[in-house]
């Protein structure tokens, strides 16, 4: 759901699904149908070489959200972090 209100509110996302697609159910797939039909850039990671290759994608983000057990936590690059 946050990749929605984010795309919502004008930025750009991209969603990493860390489990295959089709083993997707419930709440997860009703959102991951929602957020398809957006046209959000997902990428199903479901493999040590695919991480390795999809994980140059965090490096460019100006933050990260955590999205597993309905439960966000931002994580700020060091270019994005805000001023104490």
């Amino acid at each position: 759901m946050m990749a929605r209100v984010l795309s919502q509110a004008g930025l750009k996302v991209t969603v990493l699904v860390l489990a295959e697609f089709n083993k997707i159910a419930g709440d997860a797939l009703v959102n991951l149908q929602i957020i398809r039909r957006m046209g959000l850039d997902i990428l199903e990671v479901t493999s040590e070489e695919q991480w390795k290759r999809q994980r140059r994608l965090l490096k460019d983000c100006d933050f990260i959200i955590d999205g597993l057990l309905e439960q966000a936590s931002i994580h700020w690059s060091e270019d994005s972090m805000p001023e104490s």
